[in-house]
């Protein structure tokens, strides 16, 4: 990643707290106002996220593929549930309205919480998907 003369290399999608910090500084000092980022399962019970003050977060799906590290899907869901529980009252959480244990997410959560999904009762309906080796479009209504 490179903001301005602020580059970053990271080893983990999300890296530890003192070298995420680190750049979110240089980034600050370059000009940036916001950033988008993807938080990994791991970084959340390791604190790599400590002390960033989210706006939005949101919660697309769970997956095996990271049970190696959190050792149960309950501690999994656990993981990404402190993430959506950690978010301020003024802040918005996107949720999956087509995944119930993402919805279950709601439970104990300040931030205003918006639902997406092909789901009726989704307060953002997805119209359709494509996807290719590279990209996924979808059409909302």
């Amino acid at each position: 990643m490179e903001i301005g003369r602020a580059s970053f290399r990271p080893q983990w999608t999300t890296p530890p707290a003192h070298e995420l910090q680190r750049f979110l500084r240089s980034a600050v000092d370059e000009g940036v106002r916001r950033v988008v980022m993807e938080v990994s399962s791991h970084a959340i019970p390791q604190q790599r996220i400590a002390g960033i003050d989210f706006t939005v977060g949101i919660a697309t799906n769970f997956s095996p593929d990271h049970l190696d590290f959190h050792g149960t899907v309950e501690r999994y869901h656990a993981a990404k549930h402190a993430f959506i529980q950690g978010l301020g009252d003024e802040a918005i959480a996107l949720l999956n309205a087509d995944d119930p244990a993402i919805l279950a997410m709601r439970e104990g959560a300040r931030a205003r919480i918006v639902t997406f999904g092909r789901s009726e009762s989704a307060d953002v309906r997805v119209r359709g998907v494509e996807t290719s080796a590279h990209s996924v479009q979808g059409w909302l209504e």
